[in-house]
């Protein structure tokens, strides 16, 4: 989005809701436009456009950024556990041949969730009632959290993702690589 769509969106919301809008000082509303921008200016212009609809529909009051973001996700979420899942069975099964190839052809969800083809090699030689029953629980639970905060990462400017890439995590291993 451009800093124009955003106040075009802007101006869509004072109309909508003029109560709001109506005694903002031009300082406020310059800084409104930032906060926005940051927020939403690497987005597709219709997504957010068809969010702000959806909003507007249902809520009586105007949106705050979190109020957009949820419509914003609502919109753009793809539940892809199941897929996730059955790629990592695969790699499971065949780990045994060559755990680091498969390892490396995994999702990085899958990746993050394994950590190693060490890790993905166990899995291998594990009972496969105990895969399908504890280790897809866990997958289940942890993938959710996984796809958040590689979402959240996704969303920071690049100096903050390389200064977080800096920072060690518990045991030194940074588990949150990069998508750029």
């Amino acid at each position: 989005m451009s800093e124009n769509d955003i106040k075009k969106l802007l101006a869509a919301l004072s109309l909508n809701y003029p109560a709001t809008y109506r005694d903002m000082r031009k300082e406020d509303k310059i800084t409104l436009v930032r906060l926005w921008m940051d927020a939403f200016g690497n987005l597709d212009t219709e997504i957010v456009w068809q969010a702000l609809r959806n909003y507007i529909k249902t809520n009586k009051y105007p949106p705050n950024i979190a109020g957009m973001q949820e419509q914003i996700d609502l919109l753009t979420a793809r539940d892809n556990t199941d897929e996730l899942w059955q790629a990592l069975m695969k790699a499971i099964r065949n780990s045994g041949r060559d755990a680091r190839a498969e390892f490396e052809r995994l999702p990085e969800e899958c990746k993050t969730f394994v950590g190693s083809p060490a890790e993905l090699r166990a899995l291998g030689n594990t009972d496969l009632t105990t895969v399908n029953t504890v280790t897809r629980g866990q997958f289940y639970k942890r993938v959710e959290v996984i796809q958040a905060r590689d979402k959240a990462r996704e969303q920071l400017p690049e100096q903050v993702q390389r200064a977080l890439n800096k920072v060690p995590r518990i045991g030194g291993k940074n588990d949150i690589p990069s998508r750029r």
